[in-house]
């Protein structure tokens, strides 16, 4: 991405509105990604079934498990990065210009939570194969456990704490990262909580925070401290970025904030 020639005038943000901006676009990607996940893990379930009620062991559920989960997660970070990265620039001449942040992402931070999502899938499903295996419990009867598990309120809930996690992390990289592409000289980063009864008590603390571009902000949780580049950056761990929906304003010296 080349940089792009830096604002001349003073400008009025409104810390909460572009808050509450940022999380509205989130959640029409998070609700479209739930429904896919959603259906996904149903397909597993159903696959887990078949296989184990065939061989008594899974042999291709992991795998083809991990490579549809992937096309699904690969498809919303591109989309989601093109979406925020086209806010922040004001720029629509070209469907994606992203394409080397999209690869970036996905290669340093989107394929790992990937592996790690399917990782969980299969933990759970050999879980559910243990117990049956421990209760005396037929072929058919843990696949039918199996894919129960997979179609039940546990894969509905996880769906939605996924695809807000993801989608979250995704926008904020994606404003992070063309946001440093701009040149704006003593560029300055700001913390915005959401601030509702689900806001992190220490995310609360940092509302209002503001750090030099280059540097981090430094999150204390249970006395340890966390160095995080923007709110949902993976540095700050799951307990800060599961189910975040802090934004980071990136400011000009010279902008007014209003609307606190």
């Amino acid at each position: 991405m080349q940089a792009v020639q830096t604002k001349q005038t003073r400008i009025r943000i409104a810390a909460r509105k572009e808050l509450l901006e940022q999380n509205r676009l989130r959640n029409g990607f998070e609700r479209r990604l739930v429904r896919q996940l959603q259906s996904g893990f149903k397909a597993t379930g159903r696959l887990a079934r078949q296989e184990y009620e065939q061989l008594g062991r899974l042999v291709e559920t992991s795998r083809q498990s991990e490579r549809k989960l992937r096309e699904v997660l690969e498809s919303h970070y591109r989309a989601v990065i093109d979406a925020f990265g086209l806010r922040v620039l004001k720029n629509q001449k070209q469907e994606s210009q992203f394409e080397v942040l999209i690869r970036e992402y996905i290669l340093l931070i989107g394929g790992t939570r990937i592996t790690q999502i399917n990782n969980t899938t299969m933990k759970a499903i050999n879980k559910i194969i243990e117990a049956g295996l421990l209760e005396g419990l037929g072929v058919q009867k843990i696949g039918q456990n199996i894919f129960k598990r997979m179609d039940s309120t546990f894969s509905r809930l996880r769906s939605q704490t996924i695809a807000r996690t993801e989608t979250h992390s995704a926008a904020s990289y994606a404003n992070d990262r063309v946001n440093a592409s701009l040149g704006i000289p003593n560029q300055i980063k700001r913390w915005v909580a959401a601030g509702d009864d689900r806001t992190r008590s220490w995310h609360v603390a940092l509302n209002g925070t503001e750090v030099g571009a280059d540097e981090p902000f430094k999150v204390e949780v249970n006395g340890i401290n966390y160095e995080m580049d923007y709110t949902g950056d993976p540095k700050g761990g799951a307990i800060n970025t599961i189910n975040c929906r802090c934004v980071t304003l990136y400011l000009d010296p010279d902008d007014i904030i209003v609307d606190e």
